[in-house]
């Protein structure tokens, strides 16, 4: 018997892969937030659906088979722009790490056309921290976030200039 472990937060009750697999007979166990660090033993196999951050520990751990599929890689924002630059909000962007942004901002900022304000956010898609916008004088890492969400300065973030946008 195939065991679903699905993500309430990210998936109903209704949903149609949760009803096909109750259809067929298959386990469905619902994901709890609790089982971080450390996932609990399952039957195998076990197949996850949800969101990415826990289908990369999921995926990061092997400890359920096949678990869950998840090429976090591949969602690096340096890993997919420039093949979508075309639709990008902005068009123009760097990616460098933390800490060099940081003791290079003047530099970049000048590259990128910003006068005053600079958008910033991590290249992962993982998000150690929040994109935001910042103002010229308060960048530095700690208005990153370092040593409250991450702790590698090096850590990949994307920078370009803002942009006004109606609505996602």
């Amino acid at each position: 018997m195939l065991t679903w472990i699905l993500e309430n937060d990210v998936f109903s009750q209704t949903d149609p892969l949760r009803v096909g697999a109750a259809q067929l007979g298959h386990r469905i166990v619902d994901w709890s937030d609790d089982w971080w660090p450390d996932l609990p033993t399952l039957a195998a196999p076990a197949v996850f659906h949800g969101s990415l951050v826990n289908a990369h520990h999921i995926a990061s751990s092997g400890r359920w088979q096949p678990g869950a599929w998840c090429d976090t890689a591949r969602f690096h924002c340096s890993s997919w722009y420039p093949r979508a630059n075309a639709w990008l909000v902005h068009r123009d962007w760097r990616h460098l790490s933390a800490v060099n942004f940081v003791q290079q901002h003047e530099q970049i900022l000048a590259e990128l056309g910003c006068t005053d304000r600079v958008f910033v956010r991590p290249d992962s898609p993982l998000k150690p921290f929040s994109g935001r916008v910042l103002s010229r004088d308060v960048i530095s890492l700690k208005a990153l976030d370092y040593g409250f969400y991450f702790d590698n300065e090096n850590l990949p973030v994307i920078v370009a200039p803002i942009r006004r946008i109606g609505r996602e």
